[in-house]
Formats: structure tokens, sequence, C-alpha cells
């Protein structure tokens, strides 16, 4: 049987819990609105070198959004 201060602590622990899930950061969902961001900046990054395709500015917006999260998460602590 739990006594009256150990339920109030189990309490305080399930609630803490339960606020850190709620604002843990996605990184998937903001490597997704990152790289739609970058859309329109990776076509510049390649105006000089030729045609652009649309393979090419998923590839570097793939990559700036993966930089920016990596950068973020070593930054975050």
């Amino acid at each position: 049987m739990m006594t009256k201060m150990e339920m109030q602590y189990m309490d305080a622990v399930i609630q803490m819990n339960r606020w850190q899930r709620e604002h843990e950061i996605d990184w998937e969902q903001r490597r997704y609105e990152l790289t739609k961001s970058a859309l329109w900046v990776a076509p510049m990054l390649h105006k000089d070198k030729g045609p652009v395709s649309a393979e090419l500015i998923a590839k570097y917006a793939a990559e700036i959004a993966d930089a920016v999260v990596m950068e973020l998460i070593r930054t975050e602590k």
C-alpha cells in the first residue's frame, strides 16, 4: 500500500513525463518543414551551373534541411 506522499510523488512524476512528451521536438516534422522552405533557395544554389532539374532541387533542399536539423540538435543542449 502506498502512502499519501508516495502517491503524490508518483502523480508528479507522471505529470512531468506527460509534459516532457508534449514538448518534445518532432525532428522528422521539423525536417519536412525546413525542406519545404529550402525549396525556394535550392535553385539559386545551382543557377550558374546550367539547367536545374526537380531532382536536383529536391536534393539541395533535403541537404539544407538536414544541415539545419543537425545544427539545431547539436546546439539544443
